[in-house]
């Protein structure tokens, strides 16, 4: 019984782990001077940290809701993702330029 105790124990511990990071292969919908139309990029998100990677910059998470994540406002930019169809949205400069897109999960293939 011990040892069977142990193994959920550790089986829970080692669960919650591997739902920490997600990370999301994403492309644009419509045309910007920083993104052109149809580029992909990656978007790595941490929920045990609150921070979202998008390239280079680091952003903290305001928000994790069941329906969305949002970022703080960092870099002149602010992000909105859904958690069920993959929609983003992305204000740069409040009121100046917007970007959207859908993103997917995305996995190594080796």
């Amino acid at each position: 019984m011990k040892k069977f105790l142990y193994l959920i124990f550790f089986s829970l511990l080692f669960s919650m782990n591997a739902y920490a990071e997600i990370v999301l292969r994403c492309e644009v919908n419509e045309f910007s001077n920083d993104f052109p139309m149809n580029q992909r990029f990656t978007l790595e998100i941490n929920l045990e940290e609150k921070k979202l990677y998008i390239e280079d910059m680091v952003h903290n998470i305001e928000i994790i809701s069941d329906r969305a994540i949002v970022s703080d406002e960092r870099h002149g930019q602010k992000i909105k993702l859904d958690r069920y169809d993959g929609y983003f949205y992305f204000d740069y400069d409040p009121g100046q330029t917007k970007i959207d897109g859908y993103c997917k999960k995305f996995e190594k293939l080796f």
